[in-house]
């Protein structure tokens, strides 16, 4: 344009015009002039209707969508909250990494005892299961059913009628039912214990 000595250019009103070319238009001495014109249009592609009926993106259908997503996540657990997946059939699993032991209360105030059941009456009718920690105690209980606890971690001496049993970590005891024992460990111990039938400790 410049170079065929033209000092004006027209241009249809609402034509887009860059800094850029402004700037260029200035250096060539070039005036940008609107003038109602026609500027002869090629032939438009007619555009392709879309025929799938979508449902405009609203606040709402953002708010449904994220609700939706968040519902399939894990929800974050409350401290002490057991961590279990579960089978339409009944089985269940639970995380051992979620299982935090609660001092059960025996009524001594020094008895080191802590206890966390991981299934309830509605999931394990039958039994109660769980997990048992004790830390340099001597705990006395009557079992009223019968006990299995197998020994994951520690020692422990279970004392009844003047008999003394060591278990260490892989041992299994069967206390049975109406047995009065004594409990004891001069470190700590951890136990999987199993009741039956169901029994609150």
């Amino acid at each position: 344009m410049a170079e065929l000595g033209k000092a004006s250019l027209n241009i249809v009103p609402g034509t887009i015009i860059t800094p850029a070319a402004r700037d260029a238009a200035r250096e060539y001495n070039i005036t940008l002039v609107e003038a109602a014109g026609q500027i002869e249009k090629l032939p438009e592609e007619t555009p392709i209707k879309n025929t799938d009926s979508k449902p405009a993106i609203t606040s709402e259908l953002i708010a449904a969508i994220v609700k939706q997503v968040l519902a399939t996540l894990p929800r974050a657990k409350r401290a002490g909250e057991l961590v279990k997946e579960v089978d339409s059939t009944g089985l269940r699993l639970v995380k051992g990494s979620s299982v935090v032991c609660e001092k059960l209360n025996t009524g001594r105030t020094d008895d080191g005892v802590a206890v966390k059941e991981i299934f309830n009456k509605k999931e394990c009718p039958q039994m109660t299961t769980g997990f048992m920690t004790l830390e340099q105690t001597n705990y006395f209980c009557l079992m009223n059913n019968e006990e299995v606890y197998y020994l994951i971690d520690g020692t422990m001496e279970v004392e009844v009628k003047g008999n003394i049993y060591r278990g260490e970590a892989g041992d299994v005891f069967y206390l049975p039912k109406n047995t009065a024992v004594t409990l004891s460990t001069k470190e700590q111990a951890k136990i999987f214990f199993v009741t039956y039938p169901a029994n609150q400790l």
